[in-house]
């Protein structure tokens, strides 16, 4: 399980050990700090930078905006307590039965008295490999971006929010290129709106898939792909995919879209009642049912349920911290209960085809977002009550809706990308956006 030398390396024992780079791994550090400052905690991050994923479908079709949204310099978002160690690489194993992780690029091992996992699910492309280096990310990035510039046909495989994102960013930027969006059902949207989700919405459903298909052009294909190389972006040379139906499908690029599973495969037990295919199980603690000291963060068999996505894993991030120091101090831990805001909702808040100038996002429910958005009195001006729509900035009256109307269109797409990206960046402490420090690449650091 781990190597050989692992016994003889110098082992340093932690209150918490928190493995994970995104938004709830940003989260749980300084709110376990708050509800104990004298825990230890080791944040194992798996890359030395940040990039928020969030806006992935921008800057992996537009590579000048990537540097917007990656954080170079860990002293701009590492969070500065003498009890807290970060260790900038991946886990090469982690045995649950003596607590100890052996860490990547022979950083050594550390033990821990609990440990939350915040790995988030796998997404080529979407999110960085761990270990990856900033410079090979922004080559990695470029490349496709150049590949998506020259292909005459394009191939994005999963239907949900995802895939229909980049069907509209792509096509934002890319007027003639032929687009493809393979669907398992045949339908788009099936966790969100249709068959699999809390409250199917068919009209929703029937909406969208008329804006891709009539609007943009995106021919919609039902099958699946069981070739599993097909789990990775392909965009160096063109291919052919071959789809359960038995059709064949031509590409110059092809991107997964979908959620490939938890990245836990570092999780090592003798048990085999650990992982259920790949997933911790847990109980209402979100607590692992075989090892009690381990806690995840929307990769154990316990669902998170609700929109939006950001605000779940954050709650769920905050009840690993209280129940693990619990379990440190050899107290009972506590049921999952979100009170995170905005309150769970059935269904997303927005459904985003393109972002900015020319973008088109339908928006859904302002939630409780903690901001000075406005949602529309249908009192119709100019009689609305103050603080109203007409009398903020235009961009806000075109992104929020004014007057009764929902909120549709470019005028949502402007402010999603302008505004409400970059403040739920800095809310969830991804801090030093646009500052990539002294080892990026030259050509792609910010003016």
């Amino acid at each position: 399980w781990y190597p050989a030398h692992a016994s003889r390396l110098r082992m340093s024992e932690f209150t918490i050990v928190i493995v994970g780079g995104g938004i709830s791994a940003l989260e749980a550090v300084p709110f376990a700090l708050n509800q104990d400052p004298e825990a230890t905690i080791a944040v194992v991050t798996g890359n030395t930078f940040l990039e928020f994923s969030m806006a992935a479908s921008i800057f992996l079709l537009d590579s000048t905006e990537h540097p917007q949204w990656v954080s170079g310099d860990p002293e701009n978002w590492k969070v500065k307590n003498k009890n807290v160690k970060y260790f900038h690489t991946g886990v090469e194993s982690c045995d649950c039965d003596t607590r100890m992780i052996v860490l990547g690029q022979d950083q050594g091992a550390i033990k821990y008295k609990t440990l939350i996992v915040a790995t988030g699910s796998r997404m080529p492309l979407v999110t960085p490999e761990v270990g990856q280096s900033l410079k090979d990310r922004m080559d990695e990035v470029k490349a496709f971006d150049t590949a998506c510039s020259k292909a005459k046909t394009v191939v994005f495989n999963g239907a949900g929010l995802v895939g229909v994102e980049f069907c509209g960013e792509f096509r934002l930027k890319y007027p003639n290129a032929k687009i493809i969006l393979i669907s398992r059902s045949g339908t788009i949207l099936d966790s969100d709106f249709g068959a699999k989700a809390e409250q199917p919405d068919a009209d929703m459903v029937q909406k969208v898939t008329d804006i891709l298909q009539n609007e943009l052009k995106v021919e919609i294909k039902k099958g699946s792909i069981e070739d599993e190389r097909c789990l990775e972006a392909r965009y160096k040379v063109p291919g052919t995919i071959e789809l359960d139906t038995g059709e064949k499908v031509d590409y110059d690029v092809y991107m997964p879209t979908h959620v490939q599973g938890p990245n836990t495969e570092f999780l090592k037990s003798r048990s085999p009642a650990f992982l259920k295919k790949g997933r911790i199980r847990s109980n209402e603690c979100l607590q692992s049912m075989v090892h009690p000291e381990v806690f995840g963060v929307n990769v154990t068999t316990t669902k998170l349920v609700g929109h939006p996505v950001s605000s779940r894993v954050t709650a769920a991030a905050k009840t690993c911290v209280l129940n693990a120091l619990l379990v440190a101090n050899n107290k009972t831990p506590k049921p999952h209960v979100d009170k995170e805001k905005p309150p769970p909702m059935p269904h997303p808040m927005n459904i985003k085809i393109g972002h900015g100038p020319g973008g088109n996002v339908i928006w859904l429910d302002m939630g409780l977002l903690g901001y000075p958005l406005c949602q529309p009195c249908k009192g119709g001006f100019p009689f609305c009550p103050p603080p109203c729509c007409w009398c903020l900035l235009s961009g806000s009256i075109k992104g929020l809706g004014v007057c009764g109307k929902a909120a549709e269109g470019e005028g949502p797409a402007v402010f999603i990308k302008q505004g409400l990206l970059p403040k739920l960046a800095k809310k969830h402490h991804y801090l030093g956006l646009g500052k990539l420090g002294p080892s990026a690449p030259a050509q792609l650091k910010m003016v």
